[in-house]
């Protein structure tokens, strides 16, 4: 039977030392026919014995009525045989049902502890199981006896009796004063965070666990109570004020549910701190949010009056008195332990008996339904039940419809429990006006946000913002990471808060100021990358809040704003180029389609964009099809400057030719226009394109031209890369040396220019030289760059000098794994597709290893992190420098 949910039966005879030292021969031949009816009994419900121990069987079920009933079947079995009188075996009977690990035949776990330990405190012909297995296989012919502390075990157990039958009192550590519910399905995970609370609550007399509502604050508390019962020999208690309507009926409801009577004219409360005086209990308040002041009145007199209580509370807030430990308690998590996982495949499986995940794309539906539920345990047992008439993938499909779809819970759980929108409008309710207003503006936010967007986005000014957005995190609303000024919502709150606007006839407004507000974010940001040193802090800037970008610039493209797409585009056209190429094309495309009326100059920048887009996105082909189409819209105009885009699609497909036609016009264009960077840009591109061409002559007639407009124009940018071109051009030319010259000298710039011209700068420096002592001088600075400043495909430059270096100085294994990480790292980028260098390097390392061994060392590096490629490339070249 493999890993997974399973119902244990262990069983022993009672007195069977005594019976062995007094009748061995009888006792023996009694044993043998007590295996054979107990292992009959087993085996006939399709049982699996995995271990015998002593007189006794551990057997293990794939459904909890098939073990009741074996039990049952070996009783009676058992019941009606004839012993002898010297041997007559009574045999206890323990069962419960747990998550556990199989190994060899064997089951790990504390499910299996939990059974042996609940047999054992059981007499001769009883059979006992836990409240899980009770919960599963009905209360039908079933007598609770309490909740009960066993040795080793960290919570009390609520253990039933099956069948009629009067026994001694269990042989357990005795029975704790109690109102604690019995759990009616399996708890699935957790285990952290039941260890933390369960600290907390030895070490604070008040723990609060707050939490946006369905996230599991009740179960965890009633689970955390009972592991910790006992340490409260006085009793612990559950109080239930979700169901009060009036704040001044909370003592009364604690005074009920502690069995204190009130009288001689002493009120609910001092009723209540008299009898808590001198106990060592633990009290839970459950759901204390919608009568916060009178429940933390309450506990301030419990705690001062009793020094021996503790009160563990559950609330969408802190109750906010003295003394108090508040704990957040999260969603569940989705890697690792994977508890979200875990809780939809128990409950599916309950729902639907017989499904299976061992389909992979099954399991990933199954894990996306949970991440897109936010983890939240209400949503994700409302979204397994739904498993009894739709299969898994269909959930995942209609969760845009959650709140329609999450519905159903059980007819006697509290309203708020029975749906999804139910568990948050409970929340929701309890807002105030201005808390509310501001809640629904934030479903307009993808993703992460600052108090700087809400307070644009909202119309408030920054202190009101700050309040608000307090009070939200407070009241488990909103999420909260204060270290790095961000915010925001699960998936799930997000969308009752765009449902609310979409109803109150508010979403266009709002998200027509989101756009407004992300729209001046990329102003921003766009101006800062043109501006030295601060290239890489706007590119980080803008990331952060890529998901609110994308929305911002989805709504100007649907609303047909084509003026503003084109211009929100074109200000994130250094964002999409440097950390998201694949992506740009496809908004350059977009605003394109809507873009048919827009004026002349700005419909030709806005082709000339999307062709350096496709540029960066390694489609040669659509970068000289839009680049001509630019070309085409602008005319003679001012903004005929995409024939630079042609003259690089060009070079970069190897038509140096062509590319020379191009920049012959473009360089006039630039001059006409007074536009000196573009002339500076040209003229470099220009000295390789000849160079190529084989005119040694006309290159070193334009090489001080180039030089000369970098130097005028001033960029430290600019002047790097004219002197890489230049270099470059050199080497084409035969003059190695002279190229390193050039390369020194834009070493002078680079650093200056910022850590991503420096990267790439370095790593172009070090493919090109012959010396592999000096390429790691270069790509020694440029490895730490990447590791620690860059991100995305720009990391994955260093890795192809590495591979070069490393084949230069015969680790051609260790090249091969470098260039195969290099190929699955940059992929999807110009860089990548037309890289001469790269394939030069394929052929040499495929005849030096030969094919079969290139391709097992390609696919080793592609398996590796970029973190681990990085590592690895700087050890290699570390011994050279």
């Amino acid at each position: 039977m493999p890993s997974g949910t399973v119902t244990f039966l262990f069983t022993d005879i009672e007195g069977s030392t005594r019976m062995w030292d007094a009748a061995p021969e009888a006792m023996g031949a009694a044993l043998a026919r007590h295996d054979a009816l107990v292992r009959g009994a087993i085996e006939a419900h399709d049982g699996y014995v995995f271990a015998t121990g002593g007189d006794g069987f551990a057997a293990a079920f794939a459904r909890p009525n098939d073990a009741v009933a074996t039990a049952q079947a070996a009783q009676a079995a058992l019941g009606v045989e004839a012993w002898p009188a010297e041997a007559v075996l009574r045999v206890r009977m323990g069962l419960h049902t747990g998550v556990v690990e199989e190994r060899d035949g064997n089951y790990f776990g504390p499910a299996v502890n939990v059974a042996a330990r609940i047999m054992a405190a059981g007499h001769g012909g009883q059979v006992l199981v836990s409240a899980v297995t009770a919960g599963l296989v009905g209360s039908a012919g079933l007598s609770d006896l309490g909740e009960h502390t066993f040795t080793g075990l960290d919570a009390p157990e609520r253990v039933y009796q099956v069948g009629e039958g009067t026994f001694p009192l269990l042989e357990s550590l005795g029975a704790v004063p109690s109102n604690l519910p019995a759990e009616r399905s399996v708890f699935v995970g957790r285990r952290r965070e039941l260890a933390t609370i369960a600290d907390l609550v030895r070490s604070a007399r008040l723990v609060t666990l707050t939490g946006v509502g369905g996230v599991g604050k009740t179960r965890l508390a009633i689970r955390t109570a009972a592991g910790l019962m006992g340490e409260f020999p006085s009793g612990v208690w559950l109080v239930e004020l979700a169901p009060l309507t009036d704040s001044a009926l909370v003592a009364a409801t604690v005074a009920s549910a502690l069995g204190v009577s009130p009288a001689g004219g002493v009120d609910s409360t001092e009723a209540v701190c008299r009898f808590l005086a001198q106990r060592r209990a633990l009290v839970i308040l459950d759901n204390c949010e919608h009568v916060i002041e009178a429940a933390a009145a309450l506990v301030d007199r419990l705690l001062a009056a009793g020094p021996l209580v503790r009160v563990l509370a559950t609330s969408r807030e802190p109750l906010d008195i003295a003394g108090e430990l508040p704990w957040r308690v999260p969603s569940l998590s989705f890697d690792g332990d994977a508890d979200a996982l875990a809780l939809f495949v128990e409950r599916a499986t309950q729902a639907q008996p017989g499904l299976s995940l061992a389909d992979p794309a099954t399991a990933d539906s199954a894990l996306a339904v949970c991440r897109r539920l936010g983890g939240i345990p209400l949503a994700i047992e409302l979204a397994a039940a739904r498993a009894k008439v739709l299969s898994v993938d269909q959930i995942a499909a209609r969760l845009d419809e959650r709140f329609r779809l999450l519905t159903g819970g059980g007819r006697t759980a509290v309203p708020r429990q029975q749906t999804l929108e139910g568990a948050i409008g409970w929340s929701y309710d309890l807002l105030t006006a201005a808390e509310r207003s501001l809640f629904d503006i934030l479903g307009v936010f993808a993703g992460e946000f600052d108090l700087d967007a809400v307070a644009t986005v909202a119309s408030l000014d920054a202190l009101e913002a700050l309040d608000l957005v307090e009070q939200l995190v407070n009241k488990s609303m909103v999420e909260a990471d204060p270290a790095r000024d961000r915010y925001r919502l699960l998936e799930t709150l997000r969308q009752y808060a765009w449902e609310r606007l979409v109803s109150g006839g508010r979403l266009g407004e709002v998200r027509a100021a989101h756009a407004s507000s992300f729209a001046a974010l990329a102003a921003r940001q766009a101006r800062r990358m043109g501006e030295g040193g601060q290239h890489l802090d706007a590119l980080d800037r803008l990331d952060a809040d890529y998901d609110n970008l994308r929305a911002a610039l989805a709504w100007l493209i649907e609303q047909r704003r084509a003026d503003a797409a084109a211009r929100m585009v074109r200000r994130l056209s250094g964002l999409f180029q440097i950390r998201h190429p694949g992506e740009g094309l496809g908004w350059f495309q977009a605003v394109l389609a809507i873009g048919d009326d827009l004026p002349v100059s700005v419909r030709a920048r806005v082709l000339a964009g999307t062709a350096w887009a496709a540029l960066h996105a390694g489609d040669v082909e659509a970068t000289a099809r839009y680049a001509g189409a630019a070309v085409e819209v602008a005319g003679d105009g001012p903004s005929s400057a995409a024939d630079w885009l042609l003259a690089l699609a060009a070079v970069w497909a190897g038509n140096y030719a062509r590319a020379v036609e191009h920049l012959r016009r473009e360089i006039p264009s630039a001059v006409a226009n007074k536009d000196l960077t573009r002339q500076a840009f040209a003229t470099g591109v220009l000295v390789l394109a000849v160079a190529e061409l084989g005119d040694e002559p006309e290159a070193r007639r334009l090489i001080p031209d180039a030089i000369g407009l970098a130097e005028r124009l001033g960029d430290p940018s600019m002047l790097a890369i004219t002197y890489d071109q230049v270099a470059l051009a050199l080497v084409r030319m035969g003059a190695p040396h002279e190229a390193v010259t050039m390369w020194e000298h834009g070493l002078v710039h680079v650093d200056v220019a910022g850590p991503i011209m420096a990267c790439g700068y370095r790593c172009s420096y070090a493919l090109k030289v012959d010396d592999p002592r000096t390429a790691a001088r270069i790509l020694g600075v440029a490895i730490p760059i990447a590791k620690e400043q860059l991100s995305g495909f720009q990391q994955a430059h260093p890795l192809l000098a590495a591979a070069a270096i490393a084949a230069s100085t015969g680790q051609e294994r260790i090249a091969a794994r470098l260039l195969g990480a290099f190929n699955q790292y940059g992929k999807g980028t110009g860089f990548v597709n037309v890289s001469r260098d790269n394939e030069h390097l394929a052929s040499r390392l495929g005849d030096r290893l030969g094919a079969v061994i290139v391709e097992v060392e390609l696919a080793r590096g592609a398996r590796l992190t970029i973190a681990q490629a990085l590592q690895l490339a700087e050890d290699t070249i570390v011994a050279l420098t």
